[in-house]
C-alpha cells in the first residue's frame, strides 16, 4: 500500500510524515497510523536521503506487515479469549473459573499489545521516493 504525504518532524532516523487522506473506514487499524488535530493521518517513517521537512514523499507499508501487526494485536486477544473459556470449564466454583478465564486473556492480551508494538517498531513503512 503506497501513500502520499508531506514531512513535518525529524525524529533521530524517523520522521513524522502527514498522510493525504484522513482514516476512513477501510483503514486497517494496525496501529501504524495515529490521527493528528485536524483529522489526518500521521505515521512515522524509516529517513529517506535528502527528504527535509515540508517535502512530500510517498511512503509504502507493506500488506504482509499489516497483516502481522493486525494477527498480533487483535488475534491473539481473541486466541486467549477463546482458550481461557475453554479453559475455566473444568473448574466447578465460579472463582476458579473466573480467575482461569481473566489470566488466559488478559496474559494474551498484553502479550498482543507487546508484541505488536515490538514487530511495529522493527518493521516501519519506508519512504520510497520524494515527489515534487
Amino acid at each position: 500500500m503506497q501513500e502520499k504525504g508531506t514531512i513535518i518532524e525529524e525524529k533521530d532516523n524517523l520522521v513524522v510524515v502527514k498522510l493525504d487522506r484522513e482514516k476512513s473506514a477501510g483503514c486497517a487499524g494496525c496501529g501504524r497510523c495515529h490521527s493528528g488535530s485536524d483529522g489526518r493521518l500521521l505515521v512515522e517513517a524509516e529517513k529517506y536521503p535528502g527528504a527535509e521537512i515540508g517535502q512530500r514523499v510517498l511512503i509504502e507499508i507493506l500488506p504482509q506487515e499489516v497483516l502481522v501487526s493486525c494477527l498480533l494485536i487483535y488475534g491473539l486477544p481473541l486466541a486467549g479469549f477463546i482458550l481461557g473459556v475453554i479453559a475455566s470449564r473444568v473448574f466447578e466454583s465460579n472463582l476458579g473459573k473466573t480467575i482461569v478465564f481473566l489470566g488466559c486473556f488478559g496474559l494474551s492480551w498484553w502479550a498482543g499489545l507487546s508484541l505488536g508494538q515490538r514487530y511495529g517498531q522493527k518493521h516501519r513503512p519506508k519512504i520510497v521516493k520524494t515527489l515534487p
